[in-house]
């Protein structure tokens, strides 16, 4: 499945992929300790997604503990073995430093030179789209917080991917049969008014030659 994304995405031409983890929260389980995760500092699972550069999610991975570290989780997915095989450049925000120079992430430390400070810049905003895609999935209730077993998480996040895209699919072609119906009802409109304006043109030209030929007529009786 991941290949095949991949795949896609060299034939749509993506100058670049984005690449972020994300936590679902699920409740506190017996054995609690390897779902901690540090970072967001509550309970969940682990998973990794692929955007394109506008934000669409193009591939969603399984879960793992919310412990595991996102460069981690992303070795054991194969994302990372599979993207330099690709081609793509992928970016990624500092917690996937070290995962190769196929994935761009920010220079870190402090008292960074203008030059590199003006990269993050840069760099943050091509890379926004893909962490509002992640945003886009907390929106399902039922990603909010999971009560059903923690490992039911990666089927669950991607079932909702599948209902996303069918949904954002539908809303396009929507739009689209929006924009035909009103080109259309433009295009009617026209040519009504154009007929109707050639009508009006042809009578006044009728009536000019009726009042031509009765002028001719009066001067031939006088």
């Amino acid at each position: 499945r991941l290949d095949q994304a991949l795949r896609a995405a060299r034939r749509a031409g993506y100058p670049y992929l984005i690449m972020d983890g994300t936590l679902i929260p699920i409740d506190r389980v017996a054995a609690d300790r390897p779902y901690y995760s540090g970072k967001h500092k509550k309970h969940g699972m682990n998973i990794q997604l692929l955007a394109t550069p506008d934000g669409t999610p193009l591939w969603i991975s399984g879960s793992l503990p919310g412990s595991t570290h996102d460069l981690t989780a992303a070795r054991i997915w194969g994302i990372l073995r599979r993207l330099q095989a690709s081609g793509l450049v992928t970016l990624a925000d500092k917690a996937y430093a070290g995962a190769g120079g196929h994935v761009l992430v920010p220079y870190k430390g402090k008292g960074k030179p203008q030059s590199q400070k003006d990269a993050n810049a840069a760099h943050a905003r091509l890379r926004g789209p893909g962490e509002r895609a992640n945003a886009q999935l907390k929106t399902w209730r039922i990603l909010r917080k999971l009560r059903c077993c923690p490992r039911r998480a990666g089927q669950l996040v991607k079932a909702v991917l599948v209902l996303q895209l069918r949904e954002a699919r539908r809303k396009r072609l929507s739009a689209v049969a929006r924009w035909l119906l009103t080109c259309t009802r433009y295009s009617t409109a026209r040519v009504d008014t154009d007929q109707h304006d050639d009508g009006d043109n042809s009578g006044h030209g009728s009536t000019k030659q009726h009042s031509v030929t009765l002028s001719d007529s009066n001067r031939g009786i006088s």
